[in-house]
Formats: structure tokens, C-alpha cells, sequence
């Protein structure tokens, strides 16, 4: 791969990875290191994609699994709160900033499967596929997700 189309793929992934990175391990200095070593990865690797598709789940995958190396680290779990963090890619309307505090509460496996099928668009089977789960398995999740959601932003 060359550079210049490193920098394509950069700037047409960069927010996505970033985002699940951030929503996986609620640091943006983590995020941001998972960013740079997913974008590593790209460039090293010898895979040629069927199609631009093909290519995205590649990305969410190896992103996932390096949010899942970073979390295995003991350094790693002191980390700043994803309350705090201030995302550059989501928008800071007072509602935008409550419904990612309450997504934040949200366990790890719920947040993730939120994320792949709200944000980015997948279906449950392909959902269910990113994480390696059964399609009700997930679906039971995103249930679970907007009552836990629901009950949250009444709350506030």
C-alpha cells in the first residue's frame, strides 16, 4: 500500500475507528493509540479487500481486537472517563452529550452492539458477526440497550 492511499483510507476510517475505539475502552488517548495501530495494521497488511465493504468489517474487527488487547493490560486501567472525554466527531448539543452519558453506562457488550447498529448502520446478522455472537443473542442486547436507555434519559 502506498502512502497516499494510506492517507485515503485514513481519512475516510479515522472517525469510525476512532469512535468504536473510544466507546470500547472510554479513553481518548487509548482510542487514539488503537486509531494509529489499526491504521498500522492497514498499511502492513498484505490482505486485499473484495470490496470497500469487505475492507470496513476488516477495520472494525482488528479494532475491536486491539480495544480488547488494551483492556487485557494492567497499565491500561486507570483511564479517564468517557463522561469527560470531549469527542471531536459527535455533536455537543445538550441531548447529543446526554444520550452518550447514558450509552456510556451501558455495558461493554451492549454499548458495542449499539454502536455497529445505530451508528454504523448494520444489520443484526452483521452485527452478530462483528462480535462474534448469535444474531438473538445480539438482538436481546439492543433490546435491552434502549430499555436501559429509556429508563436513563427519563431519569435526566
Amino acid at each position: 500500500m502506498e502512502t497516499w492511499e494510506l492517507e485515503e483510507k485514513a481519512a475516510q476510517y479515522a472517525d469510525m475507528i476512532y469512535r468504536i475505539a473510544l466507546n470500547d475502552t472510554g479513553s481518548p488517548p487509548d482510542a487514539e493509540d488503537i486509531l494509529q495501530e489499526v491504521l498500522l495494521a492497514l498499511f502492513l497488511s498484505p490482505l486485499s479487500f473484495e470490496s470497500r465493504e469487505h475492507e470496513k468489517r476488516w477495520l472494525i474487527r482488528v479494532t475491536l481486537n486491539k480495544g480488547k488487547n488494551h483492556r487485557r493490560t494492567l497499565l491500561r486501567r486507570a483511564a479517564l472517563p468517557l463522561e469527560e472525554a470531549e469527542d471531536c466527531c459527535v455533536s455537543q448539543a445538550p441531548e447529543h452529550i446526554a444520550l452518550r452519558a447514558a450509552v456510556a453506562a451501558l455495558p461493554r457488550k451492549w454499548r458495542r452492539a449499539v454502536d455497529l447498529y445505530y451508528y454504523e448502520g448494520y444489520s443484526t446478522a452483521e452485527t452478530a458477526a462483528l462480535l462474534g455472537a448469535k444474531e438473538p443473542t445480539v438482538r436481546t442486547w439492543l433490546r435491552r440497550a434502549r430499555i436501559r436507555l429509556k429508563d436513563l434519559l427519563a431519569e435526566e
